[in-house]
């Protein structure tokens, strides 16, 4: 079945580069449509941009090299893609090989870990593993092994990155690589959501309920499939508009819950834990956007409503989510967020500490010291993004507006 992109509501139709990059990250992709989108687009410099924006590059120039119809492409076009396959083998290496050293330092220590997202869900949803380009790799551990993975991590040449900060004020702790390493950074996780989000995973729960798996390092386990998918589905707009390839995650997840009693324990999951409308709207726009390859999308009595802000409807448009318009300034971002959130206590003065919190920490990171400037700058900003939220008319302008 052909697959047909979901134009954006503004009525603006999508771009030939913006229709390729659905069609290559639709789970189900049409050769024939990706074949004849191909040779329409103009500008592959843009289009592999925003697809690198999208978290799906690696997919894009996989795709187009493996249908043949690089040879017709201009010859910086394909030096271009020839590049970013390159870039996908090597980094997909290094995951693969820093994963399998961390199975093994980690199972000398005596400490078990998850795998969260990531390489996880390149092998198994992905015809290529490397199509799926990641940046880190993220594992879960219970937190009284903290010390303990540290030091393993450590023993690989990776090096925690201002962990007090993270440990006080985050749910994980980055670790980078060394001088003398050749590994990719790794998060540690003890928790998967900030104590003060309205968000909750009872991660704690996850350990009796992992499932084990084989990939190519060997053996790993996962957690359990309906809070994976709920996880996954959070995560998407944890930085405001979500990737494409996230919404392909999700999509792909979702397919796997089959039975009818499957996905009732997953939304009743996901309402457990106060994500129930992040998986709504990932599920509404990856059905929105592939159709019946991404599986059917909820209905009101399947799942939670639909967000009732109507800055979350506005700025999760689908031409707004493929163009990314909520990173065309940062409060966007936190807009979209703070829309998809339930419960009591996620008004406007959530939203304001929430961003408050995060300018006071990210002047903490660059050694500033935080003064009545930046407080002033962040709540000026913030309380312009919600004039803009709030407003049908200012909002439709600012979207209209601020495209690539």
């Amino acid at each position: 079945m052909m697959m047909t992109p979901m134009p954006p509501h503004n009525k603006a139709p999508l771009e030939p580069s913006e229709r390729l990059i659905l069609i290559a990250a639709s789970p189900r992709p049409d050769p024939e449509a990706l074949g004849r989108t191909m040779h329409q687009v103009e500008r592959w410099e843009n289009l592999m941009t925003l697809a690198a924006r999208h978290g799906v590059a690696g997919l894009v120039a996989g795709l187009v090299a493996r249908s043949g119809g690089a040879r017709a492409l201009q010859r910086p076009v394909q030096e271009r893609l020839a590049r970013v396959r390159r870039a996908a083998f090597l980094i997909d290496h290094r995951q693969v090989s820093t994963l399998g050293e961390v199975r093994w330092r980690f199972e000398r220590a005596g400490v078990p870990f998850l795998l969260l997202k990531g390489l996880g869900l390149a092998e198994r949803f992905y015809a290529e593993p490397e199509d799926r380009m990641g940046r880190d790799l993220d594992i879960l551990v219970r937190e009284q092994h903290l010390e303990a993975a540290g030091g393993a991590l450590e023993a690989m040449g990776l090096r925690s990155f201002r962990a007090e900060h993270y440990r006080k004020w985050h749910f994980h702790i980055p670790y980078v690589p060394g001088d003398d390493s050749h590994g990719i950074p790794v998060d540690l996780h003890w928790e998967l959501t900030p104590a003060a989000s309205p968000v909750q995973f009872q991660a704690r729960e996850w350990w009796d309920s992992a499932r084990r798996i084989e990939l190519r390092c060997g053996p790993v386990h996962l957690p359990p499939a309906t809070d994976e998918l709920v996880h996954v589905a959070w995560h998407a707009f944890s930085g405001g508009s979500p990737q494409i390839r996230a919404l392909r995650d999700v999509a792909c997840l979702w397919a796997t819950t089959r039975s009818p009693e499957e996905r009732s324990a997953t939304w009743a999951r996901a309402q457990e834990t106060r994500a129930g409308s992040f998986l709504h709207a990932a599920l509404r726009l990856a059905g929105a956007f592939w159709g019946d390859a991404a599986g059917t999308p909820p209905d009101s009595r399947a799942g939670p409503s639909a967000p009732r802000r109507w800055s979350a409807r506005k700025f999760l448009d689908g031409g707004a989510v493929v163009r990314r318009y909520a990173d065309q300034w940062y409060p966007y971002g936190k807009i979209v967020y703070w829309s998809l959130l339930e419960g009591r206590g996620v008004g406007i003065p959530f939203l304001l500490q929430d961003t408050l919190r995060d300018e006071r920490n990210a002047a903490w990171l660059r050694g500033q010291q935080f003064g009545v400037f930046h407080s002033l700058r962040t709540w000026i900003e913030v309380l312009t993004a919600l004039a803009v939220a709030v407003g049908p008319a200012a909002a439709g302008r600012a979207v209209r507006s601020s495209g690539p």
